[in-house]
């Protein structure tokens, strides 16, 4: 049985909690399948977390490929297949862990089954685009790594938002970025992404672009 953690998004941790948080989310008590349902209705509504990524994707030339790390329902990798044709090729990384969010939300496996279950039919209309990977960020980064660094045109991260699964991510997969490419990511605002931000790129933080819906990106020199 996995482990369930709990997310701040005020401190950027996942904690293990002593009790079972009193869950702030509206539709906890729904079963799962309705529970996703309101989730995609959600998202349908709502700016998909990597759209200001676009135009500076946009602006790479040449067969692009790219990841992105955190899949959930798939909006924001629709969102770039859709609207920056020249991509290649995108890995889509998620192993759809069970977890409790920061309202409470609760993403069992039930719930995280149906979520990866839409992720594929939503992208299935570019199913020749789009590699599915259904396991964590770190392993799927050892595999990449003995093809060789600067494999990517761009990297999305938008998984573990905890201050240390943010810093792994970003040591993973950086070195993978090519020169030129762009290095991005989702939520700065937290506090843990941000710190670990800081941290990795030093002195390079202060060349950080920040675009709509709390994403950022860097321009790998």
């Amino acid at each position: 049985m996995s482990e369930v953690l709990t997310f701040n998004t005020t401190t950027g941790l996942y904690t293990k909690p002593t009790s079972q948080p009193v869950s702030q989310d509206p539709w906890h008590h729904l079963p799962a399948a309705e529970w996703v349902q309101k989730q995609v209705d959600w998202a349908n509504q709502s700016e998909p977390s990597g759209l200001g990524l676009i135009e500076p994707i946009s602006k790479l030339k040449g067969d692009l490929v790219g990841v992105e790390i955190g899949v959930c329902l798939g909006a924001t990798t629709e969102a770039f297949l859709k609207q920056i044709p020249n991509i290649k090729k995108i890995y889509a990384v998620d192993s759809y862990p069970t977890f409790v969010d920061w309202n409470g939300g609760d993403f069992n496996a039930e719930r995280q089954q149906l979520m990866k279950e839409h992720a594929a039919k939503r992208l299935s209309p570019f199913d020749n685009k789009v590699d599915f990977i259904y396991e964590s960020s770190t392993e799927f980064a050892d595999l990449i790594r003995v093809v060789g660094e600067n494999y990517f045109d761009f990297v999305f991260v938008d998984g573990d938002h905890s201050e240390e699964g943010s810093y792994r991510d970003f040591d993973n997969f950086y070195p993978l970025v090519k020169t030129g490419g762009i290095f991005a990511g989702h939520d700065i605002v937290l506090l843990g992404v941000e710190k670990a931000l800081r941290k990795f790129l030093g002195d390079k933080f202060s060349k950080v672009v920040t675009v709509s819906n709390s994403a950022w990106y860097l321009i790998k020199e």
